[in-house]
């Protein structure tokens, strides 16, 4: 979720850029955002949720795999790591 909503705060970002940029004639900031939120939308929010739902799935074999690497570097401790294997079972 996290990875999700770190693209889309991206892309909302670069939207609010871009129309700071090049603002509509007519309707100004407002309708340039609007513009270039709407583009990206198209392509970038199918991308977010992908890229959200792999990075979950990363996280996830991770931690059955080889949990032990986040607890080295204090990512997670021990417990919770058990905590989450436990939860997959």
């Amino acid at each position: 979720l996290a990875a999700a909503l770190a693209d889309l705060f991206t892309y909302v970002v670069t939207s609010v850029q871009l129309a700071l940029a090049f603002p509509a004639e007519s309707g100004g900031f407002v309708t340039s955002f609007i513009a270039f939120a709407t583009v990206f939308a198209v392509t970038q929010v199918p991308l977010a949720i992908i890229e959200g739902v792999v990075i979950a799935l990363v996280f996830k074999y991770i931690i059955a795999v080889r949990g032990e690497i986040l607890t080295k570097l204090d990512v997670l401790s021990a417990s919770a790591v058990a905590r989450l294997r436990g939860a997959m079972a």
